[in-house]
């Protein structure tokens, strides 16, 4: 099962990363466009469930790919496949075979027997924005309304509940999270970072040096237990710090647009299943951390490559 932690990278279309092993890797990057069904270009999500579908989400619909033909899921009061309203934020593919659609109105679950999605008690009107997975009972959701919690053998969502000290950093937005050694749940939001131990029943923000009180957007950590984060205006700026958060360093690579203007961004990072670092950015296409070097490789649109990326404008992985 393919999950974020398998490379996709998405703009105006969806490109399939494949590998070639040499002397040096070599990296080609398959193009799903319009011109091939897809719905539209602006992609918001994107797993693969455990049939192997490839499932798109868009801002016009859904759309699942077999590897030969489209289907689209449309947004409509006549469509028992989707919800008449509401737009989808993200997708995910569990270990117990669920496939989920985060959407502005709720969480809403496929019924794969049914042909539909059924929105998820307890979930109304709130924002979902990402998954990550404690193991095939615990599903942890990032939301407006704070990190909110699934539990499978319940059948239950609802916002998480700590009793104890700053309980109240819980309610505040969650834009991203990922989980350590399943032990802890790693939280970007607008007030910072915030850890929550699950094992140890404790809630606490950690001081960011470098970050101030600015607001972490996304965050994720590498195979060598490097904490990655974007912050700052615009999300354009990268800060890598150990586990331990006794050393910083941040990287502005990708603050500037080509022409110097500071308006780039990083949309997205992610770590793969074998530890790399990779980031989407509005001007630079995809970049791969190198840390043997400590420094990115980027990959763009060229026009005489037709396996580059069709343009440098990415946004999800």
């Amino acid at each position: 099962m393919l999950t974020r932690k398998t490379i996709f990278a998405l703009v105006c279309q969806v490109l399939f990363i494949s590998f070639v092993l040499a002397q040096e890797t070599i990296y080609n990057f398959h193009r799903l466009t319009t011109a091939e069904g897809l719905s539209d270009g602006t992609i918001s999500g994107i797993t693969q469930d455990k049939y192997g579908y490839i499932w798109i989400g868009t801002i016009s619909c859904l759309n699942r790919y077999d590897g030969y033909k489209i289907k689209t899921f449309n947004y409509s009061e006549t469509d028992s496949s989707y919800f008449s309203q509401g737009y989808l934020r993200s997708l995910y593919s569990d270990e117990n075979g669920n496939l989920w659609a985060g959407m502005d109105i709720g969480l809403a679950k496929y019924d794969f027997k049914n042909n539909h999605f059924e929105l998820q008690p307890g979930s109304k009107d709130v924002v979902i924005l990402d998954f990550a997975e404690l193991n095939k009972d615990t599903l942890f959701i990032a939301t407006n309304k704070g990190l909110a919690i699934y539990l499978e053998n319940y059948n239950e969502f609802k916002l998480y509940a700590h009793i104890g000290n700053n309980a109240e950093l819980l309610k505040r937005r969650v834009y991203d999270l990922c989980i350590y050694q399943n032990s802890k749940v790693f939280l970007a939001t607008d007030t910072g970072l915030i850890v929550v131990d699950i094992k140890q029943n404790a809630v606490n923000r950690i001081p960011l040096a470098p970050a101030g009180n600015s607001n972490i957007r996304k965050i994720a950590i590498d195979g060598s237990d490097n904490v990655w984060m974007t912050f700052g205006y615009n999300s354009g700026l990268l800060m890598k710090t150990d586990i331990l958060f006794s050393k910083f360093k941040v990287y502005d690579n990708f603050l500037h647009s080509p022409e110097g203007i500071n308006d780039n961004s990083i949309g997205d990072i992610l770590a793969d299943n074998k530890g790399r670092l990779w980031l989407t950015t509005t001007w630079y296409g995809i970049a791969l951390y190198d840390a043997i070097k400590d420094t990115f490789h980027s990959f763009r649109h060229d026009a005489q490559l037709p396996m580059s990326i069709v343009a440098n404008n990415i946004n999800v992985l």
